[in-house]
């Protein structure tokens, strides 16, 4: 399954449904069904978002640190993809609708 974010400020934005569900839950919505973003809200969601990006940075450094040895450049690829990586596009979606007064849904 897929969650497809909606905005009149640009094109659609679809996410796995795991992926969405992990940010969503970041952004206090019920990923279960339909939803949007209002206009009101956009500034306290990116926050959240923007947020949680960089608390999974600091967590992620402070792990290799710990964790540092020859064979970890050989399994960097084997990581997978951070939140980060994850949400960047949906951030650009928020930033952009708020910058033009636009909502996001999802769901619909």
């Amino acid at each position: 399954m897929a969650v497809t974010f909606k905005s009149a400020t640009a094109a659609d934005l679809t996410m796995l449904d795991a992926n969405a569900r992990q940010v969503l839950q970041i952004l206090g919505k019920d990923a279960s069904g339909k939803g949007i973003l209002t206009q009101e809200q956009l500034p306290g969601a990116i926050a959240a978002l923007e947020a949680a990006v960089a608390q999974e940075g600091g967590q992620k450094a402070q792990a290799e640190k710990s964790e540092k040895s020859e064979d970890d450049e050989e399994d960097k690829g084997a990581r997978g993809v951070s939140l980060r990586q994850r949400a960047y596009p949906l951030l650009d979606l928020l930033r952009r609708s708020h910058q033009d007064g636009n909502d996001v849904t999802w769901g619909v």
